[in-house]
């Protein structure tokens, strides 16, 4: 099991804020515990982002591929899916988008030989209907002002990245193939 220390940081009426120190390897996610709890959606996943990028030392290439994923410590993993399952109620986070990922059939990382599965979990998780490839929605369009109405909607933004000259991608077979490989990779 994850083993996360809190450790109150001020006892102060107007600051209670804690450490969330991941005791394994001393990370600390209290940015992000407290950016959730403020229910900073859109900030909670650009810094879950930069945590994972962070972690893997993939900060410069700004985007994780298939190696990172693959060595990405799971403890680092069930922490920020504990942090974003505990402040949205159950709504929100990996392992979330596990279970529904698994919910519409487990679908493969091939897009092609399994669009209908992949198009059924992102109108799930309001990631279709936007103006991307195969009505995918880009990074740009994601709803961040009310997510816990789509449970699993976030976070999204861990699979995004800089890619054909800086730009973001939209959802599709990069994300997908990468949730595809970590929803079969880690026990969440």
């Amino acid at each position: 099991s994850t083993t996360a220390k809190t450790v109150p940081q001020d006892q102060s009426p107007s600051n209670t804020k804690n450490l969330i120190i991941l005791q394994a390897t001393g990370r600390d996610y209290s940015e992000l515990d407290h950016t959730l709890s403020e229910s900073q959606w859109q900030t909670a996943d650009e810094l879950t982002r930069n945590f994972m990028l962070k972690v893997m030392n993939r900060t410069r290439e700004g985007w994780l591929n298939e190696e990172s994923i693959s060595q990405f410590p799971g403890e680092d993993l069930k922490l920020i899916d504990n942090l974003w399952v505990g402040h949205s109620d159950g709504t929100l986070g990996i392992s979330i988008q596990k279970r529904i990922w698994q919910e519409c059939g487990c679908p493969g990382a091939d897009y092609t030989t399994h669009k209908a599965a992949w198009k059924k979990f992102g109108q799930r998780v309001n990631c279709q209907g936007g103006t991307g490839y195969d009505q995918w929605r880009y990074l740009s369009e994601i709803d961040y002002s009310n997510p816990q109405k789509y449970p699993g909607h976030l976070p999204l933004s861990w699979c995004f990245g800089k890619v054909w000259g800086g730009s973001v991608g939209c959802v599709t077979s990069v994300f997908l193939r990468y949730f595809s490989f970590l929803a079969q990779s880690f026990e969440l």
